[in-house]
């Protein structure tokens, strides 16, 4: 099981899922408001999947180690896959938003930095329905 948080104040760990998924049901709620449920869903379901690499675990379990990798650019460059502007949302979900040539450069990644895709590759296989079934999934 993966964990979103450190331990909070009563010993509690939130598993990421769960997370992901209550994130995703709020953000579609509010999303809906403006006729874009869909996307406020992947949004919030797509934020976090960086924090399934080991590496980022590791660091919630022990946050005076190493920070672990960033766990907003899995769910961005997944998202980039369906709608860019989301790519843009979850970029900038803490930190604000980049311009389109700093986005790009950005999901790129260091050359040799495969923990995004490693993140993907865990979450892939821990959450079902994590891609959309679509072809295309969302307007241009």
């Amino acid at each position: 099981m993966a964990f979103a948080h450190s331990q909070n104040s009563r010993d509690v760990r939130h598993d990421l899922e769960t997370h992901l998924r209550a994130v995703a049901g709020l953000a579609a709620q509010y999303a809906g408001k403006f006729a874009a449920a869909d996307l406020g869903y992947w949004a919030g379901l797509w934020h976090d999947l960086g924090k399934f690499h080991p590496a980022f675990q590791a660091y919630l379990a022990n946050p005076v180690g190493a920070r672990g990798p960033d766990h907003k650019r899995a769910g961005a460059i997944l998202a980039s896959k369906y709608a860019n502007s989301l790519a843009f949302l979850i970029a900038g979900h803490h930190g604000g938003l980049q311009d389109r040539e700093a986005l790009k450069g950005w999901l790129r990644g260091k050359p040799g930095d495969t923990a995004s895709e490693e993140a993907l590759a865990i979450a892939r296989s821990e959450v079902s329905g994590v891609e959309p079934v679509c072809s295309p999934c969302f307007p241009p």
